[in-house]
């Protein structure tokens, strides 16, 4: 068991190395839809008018901010120092830290398991505190920060408990936790319901089999995710535990829960989308309309969470 789990351990940092970066960018093809980006940052926060790349993130991070200059001390104001868990060259990551307004980073820790990435990092107005290392076996120093972040790593973490511990008991008081995560199966498996509602989608709206044709080659329809066997070890390993062990240590301040149906059907297809066309645009609020009402009436499940938190007494 142990060789098995060194043996996975040495395949992630392979894939992270070398792989990592390309294959995000193809993966991660439905948020290059601007649209839906849009629509889940005014999910997270209603007032948010600033549509444009990363405003999830935006949105999220400048409600972290707000909340933080409220809970903490004026002193501590402009000198916090924050956490990034599973952040690589920090690319998601450094806009929570280096963008803060109202408050500012003066320090933030990466935690990743390959060294190389963690390198790659520029920071800019903070010093950046490298922690090469697996994370399933993370440990935070007690009250020494205010905002950990976890934007799509944490799911590659199969002690999901313990990383939310340490994250609890790392948070001095008034310290948040952010978390932009998979919670959907593991593995990147998609529920039967969301997956025979995407199929019946995608040939309603994109008949042409050329329009259904991933970068990779095969065509959306019948097939929808990827076997077990082809994700990358650590992809999802325990994500279907992600939600049960953060509402364990943490109390959800705000929550979006998404992608039940716009990841399993724009998944890999987002170069395909041209928000120019008028077909595209509605074809993307059909889809975004009918994954609010069938998540809300729980027909399908959710995929994906933002949500901000404060640990538990």
């Amino acid at each position: 068991m142990v060789d098995q789990e060194h043996e996975a351990l040495q395949r992630t940092r392979q894939v992270w190395e070398h792989e990592g970066g390309q294959k995000t960018q193809v993966r991660v093809s439905w948020t290059a839809i601007p649209y839906f980006e849009e629509q889940v940052a005014r999910q997270f926060t209603p007032t948010y008018a600033n549509p444009g790349p990363h405003a999830l993130a935006i949105a999220s991070a400048r409600y972290a901010w707000a909340l933080l200059r409220d809970r903490l001390p004026t002193t501590a104001h402009q000198a916090l120092t924050g956490v990034a868990l599973l952040c690589g060259d920090m690319s998601a990551d450094a806009i929570f830290f280096e963008q803060a307004t109202g408050v500012r980073f003066q320090a933030v820790h990466g935690y990743d398991l390959s060294p190389r990435l963690l390198d790659q990092y520029r920071p800019s107005g903070l010093v950046f505190h490298a922690h090469p290392g697996d994370a399933n076996d993370l440990v935070l120093d007690r009250a020494a920060f205010h905002l950990v972040v976890g934007c799509h790593g944490v799911h590659h973490l199969k002690n999901l408990g313990g990383c939310f511990y340490q994250a609890a008991k790392g948070l001095a008081p008034g310290g948040l936790l952010l978390l932009h995560e998979w919670i959907g199966p593991n593995y990147l498996q998609i529920p039967w319901r969301n997956r025979w509602v995407a199929r019946l989608l995608l040939y309603l709206l994109f008949p042409s089999r050329a329009s259904r044709t991933l970068l990779q080659g095969p065509r959306k329809g019948r097939w929808i995710m990827p076997r077990k066997e082809e994700v990358e070890p650590s992809e999802a390993c325990n994500s279907e535990d992600l939600w049960p062990q953060y509402v364990r240590f943490f109390r959800p301040l705000r929550s979006v829960f998404y992608g039940g149906l716009v990841y399993p059907m724009f998944e890999g297809l987002g170069h395909h989308y041209d928000a120019t066309k008028w077909t595209h645009r509605i074809r993307a609020r059909v889809v975004y309309a009918l994954e609010r009402w069938l998540t809300k009436w729980r027909l399908i499940a959710p995929l994906f969470v933002s949500t901000i938190g404060e640990p538990r007494d």
